[in-house]
């Protein structure tokens, strides 16, 4: 080390700087706004995978509740019940309900169609209209997200409304 202590000999690599962090940037905008947009397709996959299975035991359990309202003495709780699974059954059916989703990327004859110089011009282009694509997709994530309380809760209340409903007929002289 030449009697240089160790600190000196150690070079830190600090990356782009000056003029060229505009474009390291806008790379990094471009990359960063791909990442959101992966996450919030696969968030929205799984909320669709949540409502979906939401649906199909709203549904199952509303069937059953049916056939028990053919006993008289459960009639009104299984109608109780029954109406929190219904509720859950619609919320869900509006949670799943196609809407406009932004996947974002863009058209090849877009790109081709923009008067832009410079490849850092079309970094910054692409990377603002994948961010623009990801505000409109976090809007549809936060209804969709309602709609999930929504049903949970309704679901979570059948049974309570059935034991609420059996216990006031049971108290009934």
């Amino acid at each position: 080390m030449n009697g240089e202590s160790f600190s000196e000999a150690v070079q830190t690599e600090v990356g782009a700087d000056g003029g060229d962090l505009r474009y390291w940037l806008a790379k990094e905008a471009l990359r960063q706004s791909e990442t959101r947009l992966a996450g919030q397709s696969a968030t929205l996959q799984a909320m669709e995978t949540r409502a979906t299975a939401l649906l199909t035991w709203s549904v199952t359990l509303g069937v059953a509740l049916v056939a028990a309202a053919v006993d008289p003495r459960f009639r009104w709780p299984a109608f109780g019940a029954l109406l929190f699974a219904l509720v859950t059954a619609v919320t869900s059916v509006m949670a799943l309900w196609p809407r406009s989703w932004f996947s974002g990327g863009h058209r090849p004859s877009e790109l081709e169609g923009l008067n832009l110089g410079t490849e850092l011009e079309f970094l910054e282009h692409m990377a603002a209209g994948n961010e623009k694509a990801a505000e409109r997709n976090e809007a549809r994530l936060h209804a969709f997200a309602r709609h999930i309380r929504l049903c949970w809760l309704s679901l979570a209340a059948a049974p309570m409304a059935a034991a609420i409903l059996v216990a006031v007929a049971l108290a009934r002289p």
